[in-house]
């Protein structure tokens, strides 16, 4: 039964377009991996890892809002901005990571639902709505970091250095080891049979009744 859930989950790499790009890929490390011998070291695979998290994080971001038909431009506006709240919460307010981190999460969670109300509510494109607060969000970052940089704390790097998962998974950074759980949580919503019916629901009531 086990290799048979494997074989399911797996099914959707071996076939279409992801098989292409599956390929592309491997060649493109190995060709990479033949001309440079630093390519497969340790410290090359923890910044690319760092690199590619970034990526996936705001991939997943936009892929949710594609899944319901819709757009969302401000991805990037609101995670800088979110960054600047946070770095004012260590380094003008003095707070810890255990009251930074859940006052950032409340300001993305209130970004988002105030583009969701504005789109369902006044029935306007998801792209001019996103696209209006990623210009809204850009000044306000602008505006309370004044261009300067904002310090963390040294013990609040520890999450960025992989450290805290110990010698194998510290070869990969805490933001790696995160981005994989949004991943994993989203795969299995997705597929869940419960919430998978639901999600189809909303989103057909939602395309019905969008404009």
């Amino acid at each position: 039964m086990a290799n048979g859930a494997t074989e399911k989950a797996f099914r959707p790499l071996m076939t279409g377009r992801a098989l292409g790009l599956l390929i592309a890929t491997v060649g493109l490390a190995f060709a990479t991996a033949s001309v440079s011998h630093t390519f497969l070291s340790s410290y090359t695979m923890f910044v690319l890892s760092r690199q590619m998290a970034f990526s996936i994080l705001i991939a997943l971001a936009q892929a949710v809002c594609l899944v319901v038909g819709g757009m969302n431009m401000s991805v990037g506006a609101i995670g800088s901005m979110a960054t600047v709240i946070m770095g004012i919460c260590f380094q003008n307010l003095g707070l810890n990571a255990w009251l930074a981190v859940p006052i950032v999460l409340l300001f993305g969670l209130i970004a988002g639902l105030i583009n969701g109300l504005i789109i369902t509510k006044l029935k306007i494109n998801s792209f001019i709505v996103t696209l209006s607060t990623m210009f809204v969000y850009m000044g306000l970052r602008s505006g309370i970091s004044g261009g300067s940089p904002l310090q963390h704390p040294r013990r609040f790097r520890f999450y960025r250095t992989g450290k805290h998962f110990g010698c194998f998974l510290g070869l990969c950074p805490g933001d790696l080891n995160f981005v994989s759980s949004c991943l994993h949580f989203l795969l299995n919503y997705f597929r869940s049979p419960i919430t998978g019916h639901w999600r189809q629901r909303k989103c057909r009531a939602f395309m019905r009744h969008r404009y």
